[in-house]
């Protein structure tokens, strides 16, 4: 039984690669979100890319104690 809508769980112990999956565990009867918005945790250029091509709008923090991270937000930040 599921604790809530697009609820997912996963064991690993980074966000990086999660980003897709959890927009994908939105249930088809919610619709797809017009944009979504996650912590730097997420931050992942690839995953950022496909939910784009889907229309998807996605706000993605990425500068972490004065420095900018960069994961694969190409054009978007930089390493300082």
């Amino acid at each position: 039984q599921s604790a809530g809508a697009g609820t997912r769980v996963s064991n690993c112990a980074s966000d990086r690669g999660e980003l897709l999956a959890d927009v994908e565990a939105i249930p088809e009867a919610l619709g797809q979100p017009e944009t979504v918005l996650a912590d730097n945790g997420y931050a992942n250029g690839e995953a950022v890319e496909t939910l784009e091509q889907r229309s998807i709008e996605v706000l993605v923090a990425t500068v972490r104690e004065g420095a900018l991270l960069c994961w694969g937000l190409t054009g978007r930040c930089c390493w300082c």
